[in-house]
């Protein structure tokens, strides 16, 4: 996955010091580090083990809001003809969400097969979709789900809408996450 970030914003300008945004940003580095594999060990382990697509994607949900301090989480899927849909679609509290993602950010996502992060999502010049302004969305990630035969399944998506924001840590971390995302849902629809 090819990775898409900002020219300007919070992550250069911290100069690739960026801090954590999870509970562990006040541990050392090797200890954060050390956590967010842990994670993904425990995503891999949990996800090849559910059989319901459903739950499957309600436990990718619940792992991206492990780690990453995201106000919302939307997975969408393609379908034969390549167009989204909306699967799961809720905020921390476990609550549903709008569903309502903005496109111009989830299609970049697929159509270039890149993994986007915005850091002021409303001032970045690559969106100039009006949901991005309407949903009030500040920081965003948006990640393709990609299966065997480098086909897009879907699109992993999460984003802020208070001051947080997403760093190229969280970016790095979402890119692993996706993969492995990917291969238990093309596994789930098989």
């Amino acid at each position: 996955i090819v990775r898409q970030i900002p020219k300007t914003g919070e992550a250069l300008a911290l100069g690739g010091k960026a801090k954590l945004n999870d509970s562990a940003s006040s541990a050392d580095p090797a200890e954060r580090d050390r956590r967010r594999l842990a994670i993904l060990l425990e995503v891999s382990k949990g996800l090849t083990r559910s059989a319901d697509l459903e739950a499957l994607l309600q436990k990718i949900a619940e792992y991206a809001f492990q780690v990453l301090e995201a106000d919302r989480c939307a997975i969408q899927l393609t379908d034969d003809f390549g167009l989204l849909h909306p699967k799961i679609s809720r905020d921390r509290r476990g609550e549903r969400a709008s569903s309502d993602i903005p496109q111009s950010i989830a299609r970049m996502a697929v159509d270039d097969k890149v993994a986007v992060l915005s850091d002021d999502a409303g001032d970045d010049q690559r969106f100039q979709g009006q949901s991005v302004v309407l949903q009030k969305v500040k920081s965003a990630i948006c990640v393709p789900l990609i299966g065997s035969e480098n086909r897009v399944l879907g699109v992993l998506y999460v984003d802020n809408f208070s001051l947080k924001r997403f760093n190229e840590m969280d970016l790095d971390f979402l890119i692993a996450f996706s993969g492995i995302a990917a291969v238990a849902i093309e596994n789930g629809q098989l």
